[in-house]
């Protein structure tokens, strides 16, 4: 196999050179770098190594399959391989001491002996020719001043979620960094290393036992990053492709495309598609004279019934957007959303291990079934939606850690079923601090009667089934292929370059709109209950929206066309919240009177002498009342104080 040799040159200059032979083992490698360092050693006494002001580094090439780890055998011991995975964890840089400087207190001579594994056991008794001679036994003191000494930095990796097998747990694996590849890496980066797999020696002391199971790590050759769209001569290729894509879809039409290009398999939800297509680009962030940072990443929450693909676009979010999280309900406590308090393997030290907002920081976190999480659990995210820090003060650390996250959450009403006589701040069942953090707040219901969407949306879904794939998407009675995973990727990488920011002209209308929004709130009357009223962080989301959009044109002016669709957007997302509401109200009101009606006539037979009905006799009288119905019409009569249910058990209610 072709083996390509980096030079590191004092971890400045580097130089490519191919070397046309087999490298089949870790052995050969060695020879490699031993035959340069003796080329420029011209003394006994002191090592190659010591003098030697390059490395030798071995890089797998482009076209070698990437090893999953859970591939990795034994075989691959002291053989080079190239594994990707995600960062979870990142230690402290310490010096690492390649060669060992000694001094005798006897002979004043100095012995330079080489370290080539974790532990050595220091040299006592000085071995110069001047001490052999003269029969005497030198002390020997290790100086560390005159030793050489190389940084060193242990990360641990996570297999990629596509590479894990089904129903297996993500296995991790530990990388050892050196000299310039330290601090270059940060949790929650995707990356590819090639480096060789060789055994770790955890010996501390004198070795009394030894085990037959070793642990394994790789010592790291080269860092890439896969999810680079623009590797070599970035700015050039950018913006040649900038220019292409500009060419090809002027004006909005990119804007509409992409939103297509989304999810094209869920039907329906257009304005969704859209703002989550605005929340992978995102906004710009604004630095106050004050030092204070008003923040441009766009936080959507999805409300509604159960099976309306709110699961199924997180997980198209969290495929699409390199740097992204995918975590659910109950499986997500406080810590694994921020930071914990860990142990280092090497020092025993106290040090923090981010958890998933940390861990995607310029990323986006997809939070589903975010009701189910607990409510301190919940608060954990309070900071970091609005300050985008983590602020930890555990076991003597404090620390404020970034989180610079953009977070898409999918929640279901309380019971599963939203009640259209009851608020949204009700149905939804989160409190109204974080409902506010959110830009936009989308309920997306099941609703009945509607012929027509029934009958397409049950196409769609048989068309899935049958093995029709959606390539074209038609925009103003033309075709065009939507785009591919990777293509999406690229041009939501190429936006992130582009600052927006608001002209005269829209910031005038965008007053206006905000003014006039909230006197007309405050003359049909505020209802503090409902999502809708208009809010300073409204004002904010409609800015960010608008400027996604003009980052989607790749221009860096706001126009007045970016505003009214931002607007659009905010609109649509409370109205979804009202207009089902309104809409049913009456008819609701009208059968809730006569279902009141026949529960007041059944509940003079049925009643015992204290009072209390028993639910299960009242679902046997009223044969012809959905279940569902009655129990939502008792809930609204205890909220409203004129009924009550069993403390003890929710099998019989009162009147009162």
């Amino acid at each position: 196999m072709l083996y390509e040799c980096v030079l590191s040159i004092r971890q400045e200059y580097f130089e490519n050179i191919n070397f046309q032979r087999d490298l089949n083992s870790l052995s050969y490698a060695a020879k490699c770098r031993l035959f340069l360092r003796d080329r420029i050693s011209n003394s006994n006494n002191i090592p190659a190594i010591y003098k030697c002001s390059y490395s030798i580094r071995l890089v797998c090439p482009d076209y070698w399959p990437v090893v999953p780890i859970h591939q990795i055998k034994s075989k691959e011991i002291g053989r080079l391989l190239k594994v990707s995975g995600v960062v979870l964890q990142v230690t402290n840089v310490r010096p690492r001491m390649t060669v060992a400087a000694y001094y005798c207190e006897s002979c004043n001579e100095r012995i330079f002996v080489p370290i080539d594994f974790n532990v050595f056991c220091p040299l006592t008794t000085c071995t110069s020719t001047t001490c052999v001679t003269s029969g005497k036994k030198g002390t020997l003191i290790l100086s560390y001043r005159e030793s050489k000494l190389v940084m060193q930095q242990m990360i641990v990796i996570q297999e990629l979620p596509q590479n894990i097998p089904s129903g297996s747990l993500p296995k991790s694996l530990k990388l050892v960094l050196k000299n310039d590849f330290v601090h270059a890496i940060k949790p929650g980066m995707t990356i590819t290393v090639s480096g060789i797999y060789t055994p770790d020696s955890k010996a501390r002391g004198v070795v009394k036992k030894l085990f037959n199971t070793i642990e394994a790590v790789v010592n790291v050759t080269h860092v890439e990053f896969p999810f680079d769209d623009f590797p070599n001569n970035e700015d050039f290729e950018k913006q040649d492709f900038i220019k292409e894509i500009q060419r090809k879809y002027p004006g909005r039409m990119l804007y509409e495309m992409l939103a297509a290009s989304l999810a094209p398999s869920i039907y329906g939800h257009e304005e969704i598609k859209k703002t989550l297509l605005l929340q992978l680009v995102g906004g710009t962030n604004v630095n106050t004279g004050d030092s204070l940072k008003i923040r441009g990443d766009i936080h959507v929450l999805l409300i509604g019934d159960p099976g309306i693909a709110k699961s199924q676009l997180l997980k198209r979010i969290n495929n699409l957007y390199s740097r992204s999280n995918y975590t659910c309900g109950k499986g997500t406590s406080s810590v694994g959303l921020t930071a914990s308090i860990v142990r280092d393997p090497l020092t025993s030290e106290l040090m923090l291990e981010g958890g998933a907002v940390v861990l995607t920081d310029k990323g986006i976190c997809c939070i589903d079934e975010f009701d189910k999480m607990d409510e301190k659990d919940r608060t954990a995210i309070h900071e970091v939606m609005e300050q985008q820090t983590v602020s930890v003060s555990k076991a003597g650390l404090i620390a404020t850690l970034n989180a610079r996250t953009r977070i898409l959450a999918a929640a279901n009403p309380i019971n599963s079923r939203y009640n259209v006589n009851r608020t949204a701040v009700q149905n939804i069942g989160l409190p109204a601090a974080l409902l506010t953090r959110f830009d936009v707040v989308f309920l997306v219901l099941d609703t009945f009667g509607d012929k027509t969407a029934d009958l397409a949306m049950a196409k769609h879904i048989l068309n899935l089934h049958k093995g029709e794939t959606f390539s074209h998407v038609g925009i103003n009675d033309i075709n065009y292929p939507i785009f591919s995973t990777n293509d999406f990727r690229k041009i939501i990488r190429a936006t992130s370059s582009v600052k927006a920011y608001l002209s005269p002209e829209v910031v005038e209308q965008i007053i206006n709109y905000y003014v006039e929004s909230r006197i007309e709130e405050y003359k049909r009357g505020l209802d503090l209950e409902e999502l809708t009223y208009i809010t300073p962080r409204t004002l904010l989301s409609i800015i960010r929206l608008s400027q996604g959009l003009a980052k989607l044109r790749f221009s860096s002016i706001v126009e007045t066309d970016d505003v009214n669709e931002a607007i659009k957007l905010v609109v649509a997302s409370k109205e979804s919240v009202s207009k089902r509401r309104k809409a049913t109200a009456k008819t609701e009101n009208n059968k809730n009177l006569r279902y009141y009606q026949m529960l007041k006539d059944y509940s003079k037979n049925l009643c015992n002498e204290q009072g209390w009905i028993l639910f299960d006799d009242m679902l046997n009288a009223t044969q012809d009342v959905i279940n569902e119905d009655i129990e939502l019409l008792i809930d609204a009569l205890v909220a409203s104080g004129e009924a009550m249910w069993d403390s003890i058990e929710r099998n019989k209610f009162r009147f009162i």
